[in-house]
């Protein structure tokens, strides 16, 4: 048994703000009109809490990297993955992270230099990923300002857990030029196909990063689509917290980051609810299961789940999850202890 290995780039970049503008930039409901599932909310029963708590901390049934076949307390076996924005972000991080940025010998280091007229820097240029894919990229940065925009182009571009990008985004942002690091990036998707050893998966909307060196916020809306069954999961307005633990052993990272979630999921075949983080969700350097976390997840008529993590360092074996189908303080339900692995 062992735990799966988070990419570093999450931990670079999970100070993250990741806003959807709709489905290739096109603004507003661009990616809201490509869910098709059911927009009501859901209602929690015994039958199917257990399900919608596991689903609403993954963000639906569109994410990566295996890690078992467990058995839920209905009977019914499932699947378990990592969350999809934990393995999109990363893959995209990663991919930033690769691309050596023009701007050193531009960057403005005094008001006089910065009264200079506008020069468009432009970087072009293809990387590989060691495993038979590559991205290509168009970038035209301001030097006086940081401000770019461009396209990058993924062609099979693995992550760390064997997932791959493929299509076209339209990307801009900001560099600071003190630094000649990315401090914002927004990838405006119409769509990508993202894959892994689950299925193909469709990806509309947006996703805007601002990088920070200790802690962040996120904002996410988009929808992912399952172009086997056609499945579609809404992630609609949710939000990350993200802190950064101590790097005591000094590698440039730190051990461990926590991050607390909130926002609204629609999941197609149960409807929308809405998740709170009732204690943060800590996730150590090299692991994408996590160590300890807990959500609550409320639907129709105030009836909620929570979803625990059982603590382990640095990654915890099981969870387990309770509901309130009642509405008076208390969970009177109890599932059976799942294992991640």
């Amino acid at each position: 048994m062992k735990g799966l290995r988070l990419s570093g780039a999450v931990l670079v970049l999970a100070a993250i703000l990741i806003t959807g503008c709709g489905g290739g930039g096109g603004g507003g409901g661009g990616s809201v009109s490509q869910y098709t599932g059911l927009t009501s909310q859901a209602v929690l029963t015994d039958n199917n809490a257990e399900t919608v708590a596991l689903e609403a901390y993954k963000a639906g049934n569109t994410s990566t990297s295996t890690t078992g076949i467990m058995l839920l307390s209905t009977g019914e076996k499932t699947t378990t993955y990592s969350p999809a924005p934990l393995a999109i972000v990363s893959l995209l991080g990663n991919a930033m992270k690769t691309i050596p940025l023009p701007m050193e010998a531009s960057a403005r280091a005094s008001s006089t230099q910065a009264a200079k007229p506008m020069a468009v820097v432009t970087a072009t240029d293809t990387i590989f990923d060691g495993m038979g894919g590559s991205m290509s990229y168009t970038l035209s940065v301001d030097d006086q300002t940081g401000n770019f925009s461009g396209t990058f182009t993924f062609n099979s571009w693995h992550g760390d857990g064997g997932e791959t990008f493929n299509g076209q985004t339209v990307v801009s942002g900001n560099i600071d030029l003190a630094t000649g690091a990315f401090s914002r990036v927004t990838f405006s998707f119409n769509p990508v196909t993202f894959a892994d050893g689950s299925g193909s998966f469709s990806i509309y909307g947006s996703i805007s990063m601002t990088v920070s060196a200790s802690s962040g916020s996120a904002l996410l809306d988009v929808v992912l689509r399952n172009e086997s069954s056609g499945e579609t999961v809404w992630i609609d307005d949710y939000s990350v917290t993200t802190t950064y633990g101590p790097d005591a052993d000094f590698n440039g990272q730190p051990d461990y980051e926590d991050a607390d979630l909130s926002g609204r999921i629609y999941l197609s075949n149960h409807g929308y609810v809405d998740i709170a983080t009732a204690t943060a969700f800590r996730y150590y350097a090299g692991y994408e299961i996590p160590s300890r976390g807990q959500i609550v997840v409320t639907g129709a008529g105030g009836n909620s789940a929570r979803l625990t993590v059982i603590e382990g360092v640095p990654f915890s074996s099981s969870y387990y999850v309770e509901a309130d189908f009642d509405g008076l303080p208390g969970y009177e339900w109890r599932s059976i202890d799942h294992l991640w692995i």
